[in-house]
């Protein structure tokens, strides 16, 4: 397994004031490569991108999780998320 890991916390932006305006034919683009090329580790955290970051890359929340890592405070969920 390749050691590279995809990470979802920058993710292109239509608009650079607006978190929430991700590009999603570049990013889709950028992941298509990234797996081509072998890669399978990807990262996401629910707070990402004003809390698109998930629902974006099509993470549902009640997903488990292989990587736990503390909890958020007033959240019961984890707090980052790595998914293979």
């Amino acid at each position: 397994m390749k050691k590279l890991g995809f990470g979802f916390m920058r993710m292109p932006l239509t608009d650079p004031n607006d978190q929430t305006a991700i590009d999603m034919p570049q990013l889709n683009k950028m992941v298509d490569l990234f797996f081509a090329a072998g890669f399978t580790y990807c990262d996401t955290a629910w707070m990402y991108h004003d809390f698109m970051s998930e629902p974006t890359v099509g993470i549902p929340a009640t997903l488990p999780c292989i990587t736990r890592r503390s909890s958020a405070p007033g959240r019961t969920g984890p707090r980052r998320r790595s998914i293979m």
